[in-house]
């Protein structure tokens, strides 16, 4: 499936959980839920699995692996009408090295990740390495610029509150890093250092271009296919480790608007990202055939999850 995003404004647009094995904070809208059992005379399947389209992928890194050995993508259209294009094989390989990358630097699974970015192709690499890599992405809209205080009580207050929603992460999580990309690293070390009394653990920050840079292991080839595309000739494979992706693991953290307060974090398992994909493509209709048009930002759920994610289900 090719998918379109043009973001209004910007370049960038419950079952049982088991919880990562690190600290979390008070402030989490949706932390824990009981598993989804359909009732015995509903006449629903025993298990949500069986209501899954044929050839669904059983995780997302077979779905994002199987979508690249399509010819489909993501095409990109900023706020100046400008067009950019990444080819689902393309971020399949970008997001291996960046996993790669991540677990040289003793990343390990359950460890969370902000990603901060402006630039919706790094964003959506970013997302991917770090799912690839076992950590749990949490994507925050980032301010573009962003800006330091000015002094005054009153443009204190407002500077917090312009990155509320960073800040908010920060909080909720005890220990966590910031994944960014190079046009910010210098606004956001200078965020940090301007919030450090509020922070109370600074977080370990991270650049995208110098994870991409970084020499990792070449991974294993796949078989030759015959079906294979030219947009998949180079594609790469590795042998995932199935326990990453597991129904009940946190794949993502998602935050609320903070419109009515403090913005607070939504976890969502695999299984919940499985189980959207699959009744969004149902309900709707959707298929490998399909071209869709997202305009939010790529930090909402309804972009991310309900749109993107589905779409590299469907390839």
């Amino acid at each position: 499936m090719t998918e379109n995003t043009s973001p209004v404004g910007s370049s960038n647009p419950s079952v049982r959980q088991t919880l990562p094995a690190i600290s979390l904070r008070n402030g989490f809208a949706i932390a824990h839920g009981l598993p989804f059992k359909p009732s015995a005379d509903s006449g629903s399947p025993k298990d949500v699995s069986d209501s899954f389209p044929a050839g669904m992928p059983s995780d997302l890194a077979m779905a994002l692996r199987q979508a690249a050995q399509t010819t489909a993508g993501i095409r990109y259209i900023d706020s100046t009408g400008g067009k950019h294009r990444q080819s689902y094989a393309d971020l399949w390989q970008d997001a291996h090295k960046i996993a790669a990358s991540l677990k040289a630097r003793h990343f390990k699974a359950g460890d969370w990740i902000v990603l901060q970015f402006v630039n919706s192709a790094n964003l959506m690499a970013a997302f991917w390495g770090c799912l690839l890599s076992g950590c749990v992405p949490v994507p925050v809209a980032a301010s573009a610029p962003l800006t330091a205080p000015s002094t005054g009580a009153a443009s204190a207050k407002a500077f917090l509150e312009e990155h509320k929603a960073l800040l908010s992460a920060l909080h909720l999580l005890e220990e966590r890093a910031i994944l960014t990309e190079d046009a910010l690293s210098h606004d956001l070390q200078t965020l940090l250092e301007a919030t450090a009394e509020t922070v109370t653990t600074p977080p370990q920050l991270l650049i995208l271009e110098s994870l991409r840079q970084s020499k990792t292991p070449a991974p294993q080839e796949r078989e030759p296919s015959p079906k294979k595309t030219p947009d998949a000739e180079q594609v790469e494979s590795r042998p995932f480790e199935s326990h990453l992706f597991e129904p009940d693991k946190i794949a993502l953290m998602l935050l609320t608007s903070g419109s009515t307060g403090t913005p607070k974090g939504v976890l969502l398992t695999h299984q919940n990202l499985r189980v959207s994909a699959a009744g969004m493509a149902t309900v709707n209709g959707l298929s490998a055939a399909d071209i869709t048009l997202n305009w939010m930002p790529l930090e909402h759920v309804a972009s991310l999850v309900m749109f993107h994610i589905t779409e590299v289900y469907l390839g």
